[in-house]
């Protein structure tokens, strides 16, 4: 089968269809996909100004999720999750007015679709982390992994698969 020649040929010296505007056709349709995909409704809660406005930054690079509202405690995160229905929470298992644990039982009762993160600090919080997940949590990532895990983390956990930091393995 022969293949036709591109208007633009003798310029760009490559044939059929174009293979330069073919990849324009690819990126349209890429953008006009991203833009009809729903994005990830999260709702961070950390008491840390600084770890809020990092996870803020790393999720900001990711088309696919929106940060729909931050809190600092968890009373306040409660009432938001009830008010705003997330698709996840991000959510610190320490906090300044509550466990982080009862933090998350009370928000699967307001928002039983809302599929809960934990995030932590240390690896000695295991056994509060186990407690959590049996609280409702969908999966943990340590802080200090964010960068590396937490997108996929965030994917997962919406997906209703749990998700258990790398550090950790499994248990």
């Amino acid at each position: 089968m022969l293949r036709s020649r591109c208007t633009q040929y003798k310029k760009c010296g490559r044939q059929s269809d174009c293979d330069r505007g073919r990849a324009l056709q690819r990126i349209a349709q890429t953008r006009t996909q991203a833009l009809t995909l729903q994005a990830i409704r999260i709702l961070l809660v950390d008491d840390s100004d600084a770890v809020r406005h990092a996870l803020c930054s790393l999720l900001g690079a990711h088309i696919e999720f929106e940060i729909v509202c931050e809190s600092v405690n968890g009373s306040a995160a409660i009432s938001k999750t009830a008010e705003l229905q997330p698709d996840v929470v991000l959510l610190d298992i320490n906090l300044p007015d509550m466990n982080g644990l009862e933090v998350a039982r009370q928000m699967k009762k307001v928002a039983p679709s809302a599929e809960i993160l934990l995030l932590c600090e240390q690896h000695d919080l295991l056994p509060m982390v186990k407690d959590g997940l049996q609280a409702g949590a969908r999966g943990y990532v340590m802080k200090s992994d964010a960068r590396d895990e937490l997108a996929t983390a965030i994917r997962q956990v919406h997906k209703k698969e749990q998700y258990i930091g790398l550090r950790f393995g499994v248990f």
